[in-house]
């Protein structure tokens, strides 16, 4: 499991939430706080964002695992790649739809 920093900056019109992961900046997420926000709504919206991330980062890594995969399996069978990229490409965006 990833350790994930989260930096908070909390200003007049947003409030900004960083994760930092693995020494990069991975998503930047920016909530108003114009609207009255509680402590327990924030630790909520906290939650869900941190949840999405380590969701996104899964299935980040399985379309990555995939696609290496798919490269691995094209290059045994002799097949180059270039030649089925319009397809493998399909495929990919296909499967990140139903992820």
């Amino acid at each position: 499991m990833k350790k994930i920093k989260v930096a908070v900056d909390i200003g007049n019109s947003n409030i900004v939430i960083g994760l930092f992961i693995d020494y990069k900046w991975e998503k930047v997420y920016r909530l108003s706080s114009k609207k009255n926000i509680t402590y327990w709504s924030f630790k909520n919206k906290l939650k869900k964002i941190i949840s999405l991330n380590e969701q996104l980062t899964t299935q980040k890594m399985l379309v990555e695992g995939y696609e290496s995969n798919q490269k691995i399996q094209l290059n045994s069978l002799g097949i180059s790649g270039t030649s089925n990229n319009d397809d493998y490409k399909k495929l990919i965006l296909d499967l990140k739809k139903e992820h």
